[in-house]
């Protein structure tokens, strides 16, 4: 079917984007009370440009490495998508996305350090369903659910970081995404037509 739009967003951007508003949106905890209670202030895109303008805490994301496979010998239409984005219109699935993110917190003390690693867990597996987490990606590619597995994570100090009160804990996520385009559509009338009359299927004998 013909192409009906042009994709806004790339499934590399839609998986950073999503992950960092998640992570904008957990909370963190220091100590017992609500005051020992703290969010991210920032999560950029990429490796930060300049270090003495980070806010913290904060984190970045990074794509390493992008695995792109085939899910059938062709493509497949998501049925459920027809007439969703527009009238006449669906999702056909091309292939899968498995993207290696690697995810930097930064921030100016082992507390806050050990209170984001100790939530890792918590944050990639919340329920005892499944392993990793599902979320809903951006609008601008088309709402589809992310699948975010955590691989591993290891705290990193530097001396110059050190002496600059900063610490960091690199963590590395494989992200799951459909690779889609919007085609249009066109729906199919199982009846049978007679003379230019359609036949109900009950008098025809079918099922």
């Amino acid at each position: 079917m013909p192409l009906a739009q042009m994709n806004r967003m790339g499934p590399g951007d839609a998986a950073i984007e999503t992950l960092a508003a998640y992570l904008k949106a957990a909370v963190f905890q220091v100590g017992k009370g609500p005051k020992q209670r703290f969010r991210l202030k920032r999560v950029v895109s990429g490796w930060p440009e300049n270090f003495k303008e980070l806010e913290y805490p904060s984190a970045s994301i990074t794509e390493l490495a992008v695995e792109e496979g085939a899910h059938s010998l062709t493509p497949t239409a998501l049925e459920e998508t027809l007439d969703q984005y527009a009238p006449g219109t669906v999702l056909w699935k091309t292939s899968e996305q498995a993207i290696r993110q690697q995810l930097d917190f930064w921030v100016t003390n082992q507390k806050e350090r050990g209170s984001i690693e100790a939530a890792l867990g918590e944050l990639f597996s919340p329920t005892e369903e499944r392993f990793g987490i599902v979320l809903q990606g951006p609008e601008e590619y088309w709402c589809l659910p992310i699948r975010y597995t955590l691989l591993s994570h290891e705290r990193l100090d530097s001396g110059d970081g050190v002496q600059a009160r900063q610490r960091r804990l690199r963590v590395m996520v494989l992200a799951d995404v459909d690779v889609v385009q919007l085609r249009k559509a066109v729906r199919l009338d199982p009846r049978l037509w007679v003379n230019g009359e359609p036949v109900p299927l009950e008098s025809t004998g079918g099922p």
